[in-house]
């Protein structure tokens, strides 16, 4: 199981004018958190055990391309302060804690809610958003590139057919090492500017696989070309489509519970929840 998935913890607190034990009593009724996540459309509890360590429950929330089941099960419980949970179904699951504490005299309460995602299981490999050796894989192919930019710059023929072939192969190679350099960092700081860079460079890759092979000349070339593009950049390229896509779908899981903390997207940008200290 990898708890790596490209993104940081998700965190963020409240301010309630409740007292602890009644603000925990009310987390404890599953039944009723269709009232302050207006996405869940159906709560089921299983079996009869009371709310505690090992309780299971069986949620369905309205997500993009419809509803979606999962199944989670409260992992520690330690009332009025603290209660964690894991969701057990799918290969990238939520695990996450419900902190309750107490303001000044008591009767105010500060609720904290955080949560992180993992890949469980082969599934949970294949669909692992980032893998940490990303990072410096594509600082190592950006450097080789950039020789070999510079190779082509040097030893290429100032005219092919088209004028200034020279630079344009190797412009072009400049260009798609600095989207792998790009690709990279936005990975190293979990940018979510990393989805963008990543299909820009895998469509890059696509490019010069295509026209390398279009403007051989002999079959020497040719075959040269076609190794690389087998070898190299297609496989790179469907990297960079895989990262792009799963990034993607890791925004589509994250929604639901973004939404429950309070957050908003206003101009396309994620607005965190307005400050209810006075709520």
């Amino acid at each position: 199981m990898s708890t790596w998935c490209g993104m940081a913890p998700i965190s963020e607190s409240i301010e309630i004018n409740r007292r602890p034990e009644e603000v925990f009593a009310y987390l404890d009724e599953v039944e009723r958190h269709s009232e302050w996540q207006e996405q869940i459309v159906d709560v089921q509890p299983q079996g009869d055990e009371p709310i505690g360590v090992g309780k299971r429950v069986r949620e369905t929330r309205r997500v993009p391309g419809g509803d979606r089941s999962m199944t989670y099960e409260i992992t520690e419980y330690d009332p009025p302060r603290q209660s964690s949970f894991r969701v057990l179904d799918g290969p990238i699951r939520g695990v996450g804690m419900i902190l309750v504490e107490p303001i000044g005299d008591g009767s105010r309460s500060r609720l904290t809610f955080t949560i992180d995602f993992q890949g469980h299981g082969l599934a949970g490999k294949v669909l692992l958003l980032v893998p940490p050796w990303i990072a410096p894989a594509f600082f190592l192919c950006a450097l080789i590139l950039i020789l070999w930019a510079g190779f082509l710059i040097i030893t290429l023929p100032r005219n092919y057919t088209a004028n200034h072939w020279h630079v344009a192969w190797g412009g072009f190679d400049v260009g798609l090492g600095a989207a792998l350099v790009a690709t990279s960092v936005a990975v190293v700081r979990r940018s979510p500017f990393a989805e963008v860079a990543a299909a820009v460079t895998g469509t890059l890759l696509v490019c010069d696989a295509w026209f390398d092979l279009m403007t051989s000349s002999t079959t020497a070339e040719l075959v040269q070309a076609a190794l690389e593009a087998a070898l190299v950049e297609l496989p790179l390229a469907a990297l960079c489509f895989w990262m792009a896509i799963n990034l993607a779908r890791a925004v589509e899981v994250a929604r639901p519970f973004l939404r429950a903390a309070g957050f908003k997207i206003e101009g396309n940008r994620l607005v965190p929840p307005e400050d209810s200290s006075g709520s």
